[in-house]
């Protein structure tokens, strides 16, 4: 779904913004549109999932103690290490999102190019993310992982150097970079409950619900980062909406466009150098807490 997503957002949002009446106005319209579609996707979730929401609320709930659950966090280093690279991988990919219009309008003067790339992408991420399993059995999460995001930067740097290419060149070169791009990302999911098995064994707490918000937090965190240098940068340097660009405004769009994220992935490589829970590491983390459990048994 998170394809489809991208997919509508890059393909029909300058339609749409033109059809609202384009500018400030029309770009008014078109996110007051997608926080309408947003929210009715909320509800049809919740009205969904409703009746399976079976929780005694008159049951007394245990008494959270912050700086234990504080000490799950700061006392995992495998998890700090998959939050930095992931972490940084957001602020690559929503840079690159907050501008990519931009690059095709300004830079390439191809916006008829858009929809095309888009398609590209959704498709080749939804064969990586079918082809995850099998990779992660051949190579394990951490090396694949760590090729991932190193293998993302070939195609970036290329067009970081040169920017402007063969129509052809372009499409391939990006639907690359989305097939690759999708496995860091979707496997950053995969390895989040190996670092809350680690904290449970390190500590013997459970912290399923504070990892796991703490890492959706910093997903919308390090996404917001991305977003607002990308319009901090622009504004600074003299962005005018609509209108021939200065060559300092274009370098600027491209270095967002891909410059940014290779070095997003670049300190992915460092993080994941010094995450150390290998898949033989996990599976004995795994065992130790499976016979822990029996014993209390």
């Amino acid at each position: 779904m998170i394809q489809v997503g991208r997919l509508f957002i890059t393909s029909f949002a300058l339609p749409i913004v033109e059809a609202f009446g384009g500018g400030a106005a029309g770009w008014g319209r078109f996110g007051a549109l997608v926080g309408i579609i947003i929210t009715l996707c909320f509800w049809c979730v919740a009205w969904g999932l409703k009746p399976y929401d079976t929780i005694d609320l008159a049951i007394e709930k245990p008494k959270v103690n912050l700086w234990k659950e504080m000490y799950l966090i700061t006392k995992n280093k495998p998890l700090l290490m998959l939050m930095l690279a992931f972490g940084t991988d957001m602020i690559a990919n929503s840079t690159l999102l907050a501008v990519n219009m931009y690059y095709f309008k300004y830079v390439l003067n191809r916006v008829d190019l858009v929809p095309v790339t888009s398609i590209a992408l959704t498709v080749t991420g939804v064969l990586a993310n079918l082809a995850i399993p099998y990779l992660t059995g051949k190579a394990g999460k951490k090396r694949l992982y760590w090729w991932g995001s190193l293998l993302s930067i070939l195609p970036l740097a290329v067009l970081m150097i040169k920017p402007i290419v063969p129509s052809s060149a372009l499409i391939v070169l990006i639907t690359l970079f989305g097939l690759i791009s999708t496995v860091p990302s979707a496997l950053a999911w995969a390895m989040l409950p190996d670092c809350v098995d680690y904290a449970e064994y390190i500590t013997g707490v459970n912290g399923n619900g504070v990892v796991s918000s703490t890492f959706s937090f910093m997903n919308k965190f390090c996404g917001a980062i991305g977003s607002f240098l990308a319009s901090y940068l622009l504004g600074i340097f003299g962005f005018e909406a609509n209108q021939e660009q200065t060559k300092t405004v274009l370098f600027v769009i491209v270095f967002l466009r891909f410059g940014v994220p290779i070095l997003g992935y670049i300190a992915s490589l460092a993080s994941m150098h010094f995450y150390e829970l290998t898949d033989e590491r996990n599976r004995e983390i795994r065992r130790a807490l499976d016979e822990r459990a029996g014993k209390e048994v």
